[in-house]
This record gives C-alpha cells, sequence and structure tokens, in this order.
C-alpha cells in the first residue's frame, strides 16, 4: 500500500522523492504520513522536510484537490 501511494504521488511530476514518516501519540494508534519533496529542494531532505513544510506557503486549494483528484483516480487502478 505504501508503494502504492508513493508511486501515486510521484506520478504528479515535479516530485523528486516522496518521504514517509510515523508519528505515534501512544501505542494504541499511529499516523503516518506522506510528504513529497519538489524537485530541487535539496534542502529539505530527511527530518528537515517536515519542519519545511510548517514554513512554506500554503498551495491554492485548486491544485491541492487536482493532486488529491490524481492520486485517488491511480490508487483506484488495478494492477
Amino acid at each position: 500500500m505504501v508503494a502504492r501511494i508513493e508511486r501515486a504521488i510521484l506520478g504528479l511530476g515535479d516530485i523528486a522523492r516522496v518521504h514517509v514518516y510515523r508519528w505515534g501519540d501512544g501505542s494504541a494508534h499511529f499516523h503516518v504520513w506522506f510528504y513529497p519533496r519538489p524537485l530541487g529542494m535539496l534542502e529539505a531532505r530527511r527530518e528537515m522536510l517536515p519542519l519545511w513544510a510548517d514554513l512554506l506557503p500554503e498551495a491554492p486549494k485548486e491544485n491541492v484537490a487536482n493532486a488529491e483528484a490524481k492520486i485517488a483516480t491511480s490508487m483506484a487502478q488495478t494492477n
């Protein structure tokens, strides 16, 4: 599932890598976050990407909706 999500995000274009982070607030459950690192943004490698995500301007809602739709379509396709 993680690999499929990664491929769907990479399929958006202009994404160098997809970083997967796991944060938990106890042993009952955990949260998995997928952070796409833009091409050329080398300062956002490894543990720095979540920090940059908080500092960068918010993407336009239309762009986010389009990306979500593309990812959903990619995930719905059976391979």
